[in-house]
């Protein structure tokens, strides 16, 4: 009996430890694994670990799932009039929802529109084809100033 009620608690241990992972963007099947190997241990460490930030994602072309209505820009340019020099080129934004999930492409519009709302804030993280790597709205130069326009 006390041999089932161990295995019980190890896997208990193990879902505890894998759940915490996935929230901290980490491997969750090692961290079940680990969980399981060397219980509260394993959570502790766990719990002390930073989450971890993306690198790099591959964008993801988003669908009418990011409330953001379907189309993630509107192309009402005339196609045969010449680009003025001052007009910039059109940039796509994607953006991590506090639970990691890209949303994007989308239009600066799209984004102030993701602004408003309160779907982006300071603390969100952004990312377009200029960008090396994910940053904050807070680290982006000027990008505050845009969307507070």
């Amino acid at each position: 009996m006390y041999t089932f009620i161990s295995i019980v608690i190890m896997f208990l241990l193990g879902s505890i430890c894998s759940h915490n992972a996935r929230m901290k963007n980490r491997n969750r099947q090692v961290w079940f694994i680990l969980g399981v190997l060397f219980g509260a241990i394993a959570l502790i460490v766990l719990f002390f670990l930073p989450r971890r930030i993306p690198e790099r994602l591959t964008p993801v072309h988003s669908t009418a799932q990011d409330g953001l209505g379907g189309a993630p820009f509107e192309d009402n340019s005339n196609e045969d009039a010449p680009l003025s020099p001052s007009s910039e080129p059109l940039v796509l934004w994607y953006y991590l929802t506090p639970d990691d999930t890209q949303v994007g492409p989308m239009s600066l519009q799209a984004l102030k529109s993701a602004w408003v709302d309160d779907k982006v804030n300071a603390d969100s993280y952004l990312w377009n084809e200029s960008m090396d790597e994910w940053k904050k709205v807070v680290d982006i130069d000027n990008l505050l100033d845009k969307l507070n326009a």
